[in-house]
């Protein structure tokens, strides 16, 4: 993989098809839950997915009796509440503290003054409650980013067709265990998943994508020049001639002007078209997440309001009830239970809507607009 040589072959047991994204991340959340019971740690594609995941695989922990609740809460740059006996990273240098970035540690003990007790390998370390807030994580799960130049146990990714060489390398190289690709393809289409793999696999991470691409032809179209005044004039039509022969396919030999505009036009029109479909894709996909969520809060609402009003006798069990629906609800959103989602998570559902390979209209859309550079 690193050298990138046959990049369609496929490795058996290394590379899962799932259908739909859905499919994708349920497989991904179930085996990090199954992995943290036994206290290995993955790699996995975005921070968003990385907290999500760490949050799922905190609680199998605590399920299966290898943490303890502190009686300070302190939580990390993650927003998680940190137990004693949880894997944390640190993510800034700091000599003083003698931690490095990216450094895994367990915790040892959480003290009043919010401060971590950490140790790993014989090394301890005490971290103030200020680093801890602006440098911690659970380190259950962490990005191919967060873990660059280091092993885990296990590693997934989901491999998209934004997806860089340089990314799928890190995730199907970190795992000490094993390392799985996973790819959404219509219908678990093989071929179609073997061109999104293949496509990564010769994608660089410095791409800037279809409108920087756009911008370069665009350039390139004006860019058809004679040669400066004062060349030889047969070297000058020799060259004149070469550059009008590279011309791009469209642009007629007795009309250039009309040609190039006649692409031009081609090209506006298929941005539109993409503007038009992620429009249409932001507005459903939030509509979807927010009723998801409003009908999962009133379930929240419901079993809270219960727990209030529950006789003596059944207060436990209601209170145990509602906790365990916030939970829920927490694994399934990412967030605490709330009236209405915060800004910042309706810009994420914004972002997922348009994500790559998330819908086959827009992604035609952006093919058409690459099939006009």
């Amino acid at each position: 993989m690193r050298d990138r040589h046959e990049p369609g072959r496929l490795e058996r047991g290394n590379i899962t098809i799932h259908a739909t994204d859905a499919e994708a991340w349920t497989a991904i959340s179930t085996d990090v839950v199954r992995k943290a019971e036994a206290g290995a740690t993955v790699v996995v594609t975005s921070n968003d997915a990385a907290t999500q995941l760490n949050s799922l695989a905190q609680d199998a922990r605590a399920r299966a009796g290898h943490t303890r609740t502190p009686a300070v809460e302190v939580a990390g740059s993650d927003g998680l509440n940190i137990r004693v006996g949880d894997r944390i990273m640190t993510r800034s240098n700091d000599k003083d503290l003698r931690v490095v970035n990216r450094d895994t540690w367990t915790v040892a003990r959480v003290h009043r003054d919010g401060s971590v007790t950490v140790k790993e390998h014989g090394r301890k370390a005490r971290l103030p409650a200020e680093y801890v807030e602006a440098h911690t994580h659970l380190a259950y799960a962490s990005t191919e980013y967060g873990v660059q130049g280091a092993t885990v146990d296990f590693a997934h990714d989901i491999v998209t067709d934004s997806s860089s060489a340089q990314a799928v390398y890190v995730s199907a190289t970190r795992g000490r265990e094993h390392n799985t690709l996973h790819l959404v393809a219509g219908d678990v289409d093989v071929a179609e998943a073997r061109s999104i793999f293949t496509g990564a696999l010769r994608r660089e991470s410095g791409d800037r994508g279809v409108e920087a691409a756009c911008e370069n032809i665009s350039r390139d179209l004006h860019g058809i020049v004679l040669p400066a005044p004062g060349v030889d004039l047969k070297l000058r039509d020799e060259l004149a001639t070469a550059s009008w022969e590279k011309r791009p396919p469209g642009i007629s030999d007795t009309d250039p002007a009309a040609g190039i505009a006649a692409l031009e036009q081609e090209y506006r029109s298929a941005l539109e078209g993409v503007s038009s479909a992620e429009h249409e894709r932001v507005g459903a996909h939030e509509r979807a997440s927010i009723a998801t969520w409003e009908r999962d809060y009133a379930m929240v609402e419901q079993v809270r309001v219960n727990a209030t009003e529950a006789t003596f006798f059944r207060r436990c069990t209601a209170e145990e009830a509602y906790e365990r629906a916030r939970r829920q609800f927490i694994s399934k959103h990412g967030n605490e239970p709330a009236p209405q989602p915060s800004e910042q998570l309706r810009e994420t559902w914004r972002r997922e809507a348009i994500a790559p390979g998330c819908d086959e209209r827009l992604g035609a859309a952006r093919r058409s607009v690459q099939d006009t550079i």
